[in-house]
């Protein structure tokens, strides 16, 4: 991974990838050498709660880790509003979901602090 300066609300977890940590779990984002459609940059993200684990490889953007952080909180924060059965609840495993609805608010004020708003 290239040089990345991390500052708050951002911390290294302890997968020792950029996130940052909501209550009892760690969201990571990670840069992979990918790209997906009109060359965009590919990064893998993970959720890591006490009630279990979920990654992908599928995230895409042109931002840096901030950004990508941004992004993935936002998907987190609409599953969390479609939670038990929008829309929307079904881009994270169930426990994901569960665990984004009883911390949506902190994943809104995160989003928001990381997008300087």
């Amino acid at each position: 991974m290239a040089d990345i300066e991390i500052h708050a609300p951002m911390i290294i977890t302890p997968r020792l990838l950029p996130g940052v940590r909501i209550e009892d779990g760690f969201i990571s984002v990670e840069p992979t050498e990918r790209t997906g459609e009109y060359g965009k940059p590919i990064w893998n993200w993970y959720v890591d709660i006490p009630a279990g684990e979920s990654f992908g490889s599928d995230l895409a953007g042109w931002g840096d880790h901030k950004a990508m952080m941004g992004t993935l909180l936002s998907f987190l924060g609409a599953a969390a509003e479609a939670y038990p059965d929008g829309e929307n609840s079904d881009l994270f495993t169930t426990l994901i979901v569960e665990w984004a609805y009883q911390n949506s608010d902190e994943i809104a004020i995160l989003r928001m602090e990381l997008e300087g708003e």
